[in-house]
């Protein structure tokens, strides 16, 4: 059975070989090398991950007809799946970057903007968006499809011209 920690599942595993690539290219001294996989990699994932959500989308209802009968809450995930599923490619790209600071030993940026992906925009937005301005559920929804593009717009430009292709450890 296909449940969202599935989905999330595969992209840490898309995620995860880029790292391996990242920290051995940075070990050779070879810097550009890893930026180069680290760019590669992420127009790779969204490339995939764009493509999945092309041919999941039209058939989202179908997709939630699998796991419940009740028409709310088929409307309900319909919703859910109309407003994220878009955003999935930006969330793979901020998985990338995880995977470029974990390859680089540079762990601190990607850690805030993980932190602000979800403190910052999914809950306080959220509650914001849901609550304060009685969105309801689309509120909610609305603000972790923004925290995904965030993060992954945010991500990319770190990936792209941020200081993490270079060693921590320095050798004597």
């Amino acid at each position: 059975m296909v449940r969202g920690e599935g989905v999330v599942a595969f992209l840490w595993g898309l995620g995860g070989p880029p790292a391996i690539i990242i920290g051995q290219s940075l070990g050779a001294d070879k810097y550009e090398r890893a930026r180069d996989a680290a760019l590669k990699a992420t127009a790779l994932i969204f490339a995939i991950v764009a493509l999945l959500v092309c041919i999941i989308y039209p058939f989202r209802r179908a997709v939630a007809d699998v796991f419940a009968n009740d028409p709310r809450i088929l409307n309900e995930a319909e919703l859910f799946l109309q407003t994220l599923l878009p955003t999935l490619p930006f969330f793979g790209i901020f998985i990338n970057a995880v995977s470029a600071g974990r390859g680089s030993g540079h762990t601190s940026f990607p850690t805030a903007l993980g932190i602000f992906r979800l403190w910052g925009i999914r809950l306080a937005l959220g509650y914001l968006l849901a609550f304060t301005m009685q969105m309801g559920s689309i509120g909610i929804w609305l603000s972790i499809a923004l925290s995904n593009i965030v993060g992954g717009l945010v991500a990319i430009l770190w990936i792209m011209y941020g200081k993490w292709a270079r060693p921590v450890i320095k050798k004597d």
